[in-house]
């Protein structure tokens, strides 16, 4: 039931994507932490131009999740919780993507948690 939760509310922020650039906004990526696995993120879309990018988390996993891109990263994350966090990309290239997914939050402040999921966002 949760997993359906997760896609619907991915399918309606894809949806809103078109409208979103056409009034001149910043390009929303969709990003769910946590699903279909505890250690992936589900990335809508891969793709997107240079310039400002609102990332829209959401985390359904258990472990905290956070969620980190281009030199700026979210607060570590609880169940069924969200965030947004706006990057602005210069330049096209492939950016990675990762999440430090601790059990424990108190051990976000250590040094040495290390990522558990990520990926690479392209930017034309």
């Amino acid at each position: 039931m949760r997993l359906h939760a997760g896609i619907a509310l991915l399918a309606a922020l894809a949806a809103s994507l078109p409208a979103a650039v056409a009034a001149g906004k910043p390009p929303t990526v969709v990003v769910v932490a946590g699903k279909p696995s505890e250690y992936s993120f589900q990335v809508t879309p891969a793709r997107v131009k240079h310039g400002p990018v609102l990332f829209h988390v959401t985390k359904l996993g258990r472990r905290a999740h956070s969620f980190e891109i281009g030199g700026r990263s979210t607060k570590s994350l609880g169940r069924h919780q969200s965030t947004t966090l706006t990057v602005v990309f210069k330049k096209p290239g492939r950016y990675i993507y990762s999440d430090k997914c601790v059990a424990n939050p108190n051990e976000q402040e250590q040094q040495n948690v290390t990522p558990c999921a990520g990926g690479v966002l392209t930017v034309t």
